[in-house]
């Protein structure tokens, strides 16, 4: 894991602690999803997350799962491409959580953006030249609104991490 590996870097933990810290933010979580599924090919070890949308669902439900109780809706960017939004969506149905994505607009929306639609997502289609001007509307957006809780791009977010790690 890259965060493990960067707390070890920037000196703060060896590795063995930088684990133990993820492990404690966790807590006494426990992930609702099967086990993962380990497939080897020509070598090469894959976990099969992708028979439950994706990875982000695991590490997603051990943040969403440790919100504050009157947070009811997650705000995210979602990319043309990816399944992190509707990864966010599973999981946020499983807490009873809305959820708020903030689109690049296009003349035809993605296949990803659309299964985002289809599951229920509120959305807000924006022109913009780069994703971190995206990121920062959606951010503004979820400061202004105390129900919301913003996941940053890519749920880069501790307890996502402490949730893989776990």
């Amino acid at each position: 894991n890259k965060d493990v590996t960067s707390l070890s870097m920037q000196g703060v933990f060896d590795r063995h602690d930088a684990r133990q810290y993820y492990l404690d933010l966790a807590g006494d979580w426990i992930d609702p999803n099967p086990p993962p599924v380990i497939e080897t090919y020509d070598g090469i070890r894959v976990i099969r997350d992708d028979l439950i949308t994706g990875s982000k669902i695991r590490g997603g439900d051990c943040l969403i799962s440790k919100l504050p109780k009157h947070i009811d809706t997650l705000v995210y960017v979602q990319p043309r491409f990816g399944l992190a939004g509707v990864s966010i969506l599973d999981v946020a149905k499983r807490h009873n959580k809305k959820v708020r994505l903030f689109m690049p607009s296009s003349k035809q929306i993605s296949p990803h953006q659309a299964a985002c639609i289809e599951r229920g997502a509120e959305v807000s289609f924006h022109r913009i030249a780069a994703m971190p001007n995206l990121n920062l509307i959606a951010k503004k957006y979820a400061d202004a609104h105390p129900n919301c809780f913003f996941i940053p791009l890519g749920l880069k977010h501790e307890l996502v991490t402490a949730g893989f790690v776990k």
